[in-house]
């Protein structure tokens, strides 16, 4: 059996094999970071359907229960960036005056991603009121495995006409 010993000169530079095998390092270490991100967001991204499921039987239980304030201190500041606390409860609360209790709710779609290190999840769900019916859109954040709304819109031809 014969070794190999690679040695150099002190004062001279790598050689072309030491240049070599610290450059496959480096994409080693690159792509070992890669992959490590990747298993980190897409388990983010499994974890976040089941959370935003539940946070929308939570954000119907309190329109239904008219807790429209809990419905913003829950929220993720950037929804608190773009509306202040009292127009979003006039918002909810117009939605559970005129539209009533929510009877049902059905997921159309969904869809996750990871960007940035933060997962978000849109929800868009048909919802049916006592008053009339609505499409819903939520988007969560993904944080500890807890849904956060980040935003919420409602189309709803019911809501306008009532």
């Amino acid at each position: 059996m014969k070794a190999i010993f690679l040695a150099c000169p002190s004062g001279s530079d790598s050689s072309p094999l030491q240049k070599m095998l610290n450059r496959n390092r480096f994409t080693f270490l690159a792509a070992l970071a890669a992959l490590l991100i990747s298993v980190l967001a897409c388990s983010a991204i499994k974890d976040g359907k089941p959370a935003a499921d539940s946070a929308v039987v939570e954000f119907h239980s309190r329109l239904n229960e008219g807790k429209f304030k809990e419905i913003y201190d829950a929220s993720h500041p950037e929804l608190k960036k773009v509306a202040s606390e009292e127009e979003l409860t006039k918002l909810f609360s117009t939605v559970h005056t005129k539209l009533g209790q929510v009877t049902g709710s059905t997921s159309q779609t969904w869809k996750a991603g990871t960007f940035n290190m933060t997962t978000t999840v849109q929800m868009i769900q048909n919802t049916e009121f006592e008053h009339g019916k609505g499409v819903e859109t939520f988007v969560f954040v993904i944080e500890d495995k807890k849904a956060i709304l980040e935003s919420y819109y409602i189309n709803s031809m019911d809501l306008i006409a009532q």
